[in-house]
């Protein structure tokens, strides 16, 4: 609000033809309002017996993407930072199938973990099954988070009941995961936050046993 006008951000639909094929790039180095959608041909050749073609509904970028496009990552340290374009996990509806894909594909809502773009292509044992009680944007976001916590705990750490796990940023997406992951394996959690806001909601809504600030070193 300034002198006497009200002044409200609003988003504005995209003007022109986008193609299906295009994915989304950072076109200068470390400046995130160069993001823009440029077309490719990545990935535009159709496709093995066993690929299916998925319309994007929702795509999500992560602190990965932010690091990406300021270019912090070093070349090769990171497969998913030197692929086509951002992002790393997309929900969609199949519109197309390769000829050995059984037909009951067609119009399945699907995960696939494939940079943002607008259309992708993928094998088929690379989709997972979207829950179906969630909408497209909140899909997106869950396939990163769960598998980078659930590889931490089952496959690397084999959490189990009765452990103690502490979880540091458990307000975030992957402590979300972790601590979601950790009660369903009988483990009590220990959840830091900087926030105090955070902390008493990692305590009422999340089941955290313990919550603690992660800036205040006396707390441990």
């Amino acid at each position: 609000y300034c002198q006497g006008v009200r002044y409200v951000a609003r988003l504005e639909q995209r003007a022109g033809y986008v193609p299906e094929n295009s994915v989304l790039r950072i076109s200068a180095v470390r400046n995130i309002a160069s993001l823009q959608l440029v077309p490719t041909h990545s990935g535009q050749e159709w496709c093995t017996a066993n690929n299916v073609a998925i319309k994007v509904e929702a795509a999500a970028l992560n602190f990965r993407d932010v690091l990406t496009a300021l270019n912090m990552i070093p070349k090769g340290m990171d497969a998913m930072s030197d692929q086509d374009g951002l992002g790393s996990e997309s929900v969609g509806i199949i519109e197309r199938i390769g000829s050995s894909v059984p037909d009951a594909a067609l119009g399945r809502r699907v995960i696939a973990m494939v940079p943002f773009r607008i259309s992708a292509t993928v094998s088929l044992k690379e989709t997972f099954e979207a829950p179906r009680h969630l909408e497209a944007a909140e899909v997106a976001t869950l396939f990163v988070a769960f598998v980078t916590a659930h590889d931490a705990l089952v496959r690397f750490s084999s959490l189990e009941k009765g452990d103690a796990l502490l979880v540091h940023g458990a307000a975030g997406g992957v402590g979300h995961a972790a601590v979601q992951i950790a009660h369903h394996l009988g483990a009590s959690v220990i959840g830091t936050s900087r926030s105090a806001s955070k902390r008493t909601y990692l305590v009422r809504c999340l089941g955290v046993s313990l919550a603690l600030s992660s800036r205040d070193c006396l707390g441990y």
